[in-house]
């Protein structure tokens, strides 16, 4: 299987969440990224296996790597907590379109690298946010859903979270 890559992003305000995507054989490069990641936590970094339940891992196993240091107690709930409930349903209801149609589940691994705000304080958005981001970065990088613009259109302005061009 060759690599598949891709991003998305849902919702507003400290609430927010952007993901990018990385998903690929257990025997090629990120089998092997999967690893290295699993095992190399930082302070305020902890790469996790996400789960439905307990117990009860998503299929095809999904690697969550926050990219805000988790700081305080609400952050660290949030996403331990609704956003990895986030990513498992957004998971499930993308495979239920169809999305990984033809993957082998258990060969296929996906790594998550997800931003949460530290200023994030809702579980309902932030649940709602992360299963929409999650399901649209897989439908991504599958090719079952494209982006809402094109990059070459140079009458697109340029905006993120973090800074948008003066008029």
């Amino acid at each position: 299987m060759s690599i598949r890559i891709s991003e998305a992003y849902a919702g507003r305000g400290a609430n927010h969440i952007h993901i990018n995507l990385m998903m690929g054989s257990r025997n090629g490069p990120v089998g092997q990224t999967f690893l290295s990641t699993l095992a190399s936590p930082s302070p305020g970094h902890v790469p996790f296996l996400v789960v439905l339940q307990p117990n009860l891992p998503t299929r095809p196993l999904v690697l969550y790597v926050n990219k805000a240091e988790i700081k305080g107690d609400t952050h660290a709930r949030l996403t331990w907590g609704a956003s990895q409930a986030g990513v498992a349903e957004g998971l499930r209801e993308a495979i239920q379109a169809g999305a990984l149609e033809g993957y082998d589940l258990d060969d296929t691994l996906i790594i998550i690298a997800i931003f949460i705000g530290w200023s994030a304080d809702s579980e309902e958005l932030v649940l709602q946010n992360t299963r929409e981001a999650m399901h649209i970065a897989v439908l991504r990088a599958v090719g079952k859903q494209g982006y809402a613009g094109d990059y070459m259109d140079g009458s697109l302005q340029t905006f993120n979270s973090f800074y948008h061009m003066p008029s």
